[in-house]
């Protein structure tokens, strides 16, 4: 095993990868500019690694290049120059969408171009208003259209895992996995937006190529939630960050498996994690398996060649 291998998608993350063939045709349209700017498109990057002049912004730190910036968008404002081209490729949601451009907007110079992958039409009762809405957000700094080009992307783990525990595809269980670009032509100098001062909610785990996330952040309550004592597989049956009931989620991993509990719990079984990695790596297994909160969970046998911890957003 190698330490550049991409660990598997996250539903947290809103992880899913372009398709190969819609990665080359946005690689070379990149090829005809000379500085890029690439916002949660690592799939392009990777095709694009010994371009000297370009730069990868993906809070998920495992990418496999060099010219890669592990932060999230509105969360810091590096200082990294201007590009002439930025790809864009947000949670597909309109408040993402909007602050996502905003945020790339400081960095990309005068009568230049942003290309932005947004979500398909019929994608859910409101697409054609919110389709409107970060139109008409857009045309704010220069102008913007729909371009005739379809893009398609990966069907991720965590979605398989979905539709198995949902028993059938639900609008809420997959994705469309295709979408559109918006086309945006920039003639607005814009600021460098404030940072949010929101504090970390989930603290990562990364075992291999599995993933864990773990609230560390999670609603204050006094109820001990329900979770799972017998040793079965909960998969959470949607990717939706719009799923009713998400709220409760204090734990889920990169296979959809997820678990709920209370807020002192939650915090105890993080702190333990954090220790074990910096004390005693090799326990980490036997306290994941031994533990109620995980122990249906599918993880990864030692030996581990990759143990990561993190926190995000």
């Amino acid at each position: 095993m190698q330490q550049w291998q991409i660990p598997d998608p996250h539903p947290l993350d809103c992880d899913w990868r372009y398709s190969s063939n819609t990665a080359m045709y946005l690689a070379n349209i990149s090829r005809n500019h000379k500085r890029i700017l690439l916002v949660g498109a690592p799939t392009v990057a990777r095709l694009m690694k010994n371009d000297k002049d370009l730069i990868l912004i993906d809070r998920q730190p495992f990418q496999g290049i060099t010219q890669h910036i592990a932060i999230e968008p509105m969360f810091s404002n590096p200082k990294i120059g201007k590009f002439d081209l930025a790809i864009i490729d947000p949670p597909w949601y309109i408040e993402d969408a909007k602050k996502w451009l905003l945020w790339t907007l400081q960095y990309v110079a005068l009568n230049s171009t942003i290309l932005m992958t947004i979500w398909p039409k019929s994608f859910r009762p409101k697409e054609y208003i919110e389709t409107r809405e970060i139109l008409k957000f857009s045309r704010h700094f220069g102008t913007a259209k729909i371009m005739d080009k379809t893009t398609h992307y990966e069907t991720p783990i965590f979605e398989n895992f979905s539709i198995f525990a949902a028993g059938k595809e639900t609008a809420l269980s997959r994705s469309p996995r295709k979408g559109r670009i918006i086309e945006i032509k920039n003639y607005k100098t814009v600021k460098s937006p404030p940072t949010s001062l929101e504090k970390n909610k989930w603290h990562r785990i990364t075992l291999n190529n599995y993933q864990i996330s773990i609230k560390i952040k999670p609603e204050t309550t006094n109820k001990k939630e329900h979770y799972n004592k017998e040793n079965t597989v909960k998969y959470w049956p949607y990717v939706s960050r719009r799923a009713p009931g998400i709220e409760k989620i204090t734990m889920i991993s990169s296979n959809n498996e997820f678990s709920t509990t209370n807020t002192s719990e939650i915090f105890d079984f993080s702190e333990k994690l954090r220790i074990l990695e910096q004390s005693h790596p090799s326990r980490i297994y036997d306290f994941l398996k031994s533990h109620h909160l995980t122990k249906s969970f599918d993880i990864p046998s030692p030996p581990y060649w990759r143990i990561k911890q993190w926190q995000h957003h």
